[in-house]
């Protein structure tokens, strides 16, 4: 009988549910646009302040303030961070003053640019070449800087 009662014991802890964490509340009511100064901001964000409030009005992301949830100006913060330094969503998450979970980051980094995708603004930030001479062009630059 206690070799049965081993087992079922056993059996509950490996199919058992695993317990959710619990939600740690963030305290995001401190902007780094109000933090920072305009030449901290752009150092952070490769942006000036101005620029980043625009980006946040044109692109429309769906927005919401249900359970602490991030702001427009903040999703575009976080995905700039990302793209201006290549780092981990981990620690672009850790940046202080957004503090966001990875999934958060990576989240607001493909809503982002899906929406920067969708309001057709790519144009005015990307310059793809249009002829293969403006390609070659481009090549020997890169092979200038990076040289052999």
């Amino acid at each position: 009988m206690a070799d049965i009662a081993g087992l079922v014991g056993l059996f509950r802890e490996e199919f058992e549910q695993p317990r959710r964490r619990a939600r740690i509340p963030r305290n995001r009511d401190q902007s780094p646009l109000d933090v920072y100064d305009r030449e901290g901001v752009r150092r952070r964000y490769r942006l000036y302040p101005e620029v980043i409030l625009w980006l946040a009005t044109i692109l429309n992301f769906p927005g919401g303030t249900k359970n602490g949830a991030l702001t427009p100006t903040q999703r575009v913060l976080v995905a700039l961070r990302f793209l201006a330094t290549g780092c981990f969503y981990l620690s672009v998450g850790d940046c202080w003053p957004l503090l966001v979970s990875p999934s958060t980051a990576c989240r607001c980094i493909w809503q982002f640019v899906n929406a920067l995708w969708e309001a057709q603004q790519t144009y005015k930030f990307i310059d793809f070449p249009r002829t293969l001479q403006a390609l070659q062009h481009i090549k020997e630059g890169f092979y200038e800087i990076a040289g052999k």
